[in-house]
């Protein structure tokens, strides 16, 4: 899923808000941050639905909430730019008073790739720090990043990308060299040749 190149450029949309209010406000000695928090469920269609976490300080809450007072502008980063993926509809996004955090609950279409006899990848963009690999909730395995950078102004961002497999995913392995999750299903189909239409 293309989710670490979306949200840093949402982030940074909301970042340089952020610079602008703490130019205005500057008795506040510390300047704002933001955490980013992110799990993806890869299903066995090729799907990514993921659930992303935007958490402020309770101070930087309240402007980011005032300055867009309709959350689904943080989707706008999200809408597809190529032809071989897609939003699907029903992408949802809410602010959440009591955790002061942005709440987006989306799918993305066609976010993983199938190559071929049951061999699926899932391409990471450069920034995420691979962690490690192990066993998740409910015993999926599981793919675990870590980011953190700067935005405009040197305003701090760190997060989780969390990434579960199917349930029946196997010989799961993360590729370094070519920044991809790649693991198998078995075939689901029907037995015998296929036929075009």
């Amino acid at each position: 899923m293309r989710l670490t190149k979306r949200i840093r450029a949402m982030a940074m949309a909301v970042a340089f808000f952020l610079v602008t209010t703490m130019a205005a406000r500057a008795e506040e000695p510390d300047p704002g941050s933001m955490r980013v928090d992110a799990q993806v469920e890869l299903q066995p269609n090729g799907d990514g639905t993921g659930h992303v976490v935007l958490d402020f300080s309770a101070r930087d809450y309240n402007n980011v909430k005032t300055k867009f007072p309709n959350p689904f502008q943080f989707l706008r980063d999200f809408s597809s730019a190529r032809a071989d993926y897609e939003i699907a509809d029903g992408a949802a996004c809410r602010y959440d008073d009591a955790t002061s955090a942005v709440i987006m609950d989306i799918t993305e279409k066609g976010s993983m790739k199938n190559r071929g006899n049951g061999v699926w990848e899932l391409r990471i963009q450069a920034g995420p720090e691979f962690v490690n690999q192990k066993s998740g909730p409910d015993g999926r395995t599981a793919f675990y990043f870590y980011e953190h950078g700067e935005l405009v102004e040197s305003i701090p961002y760190k997060g989780q990308l969390l990434y579960l497999l199917p349930p029946q995913a196997g010989s799961a392995e993360w590729d370094a060299a070519n920044r991809v999750i790649r693991f198998q299903l078995p075939y689901t189909g029907r037995p015998g040749p296929s036929r075009l239409a």
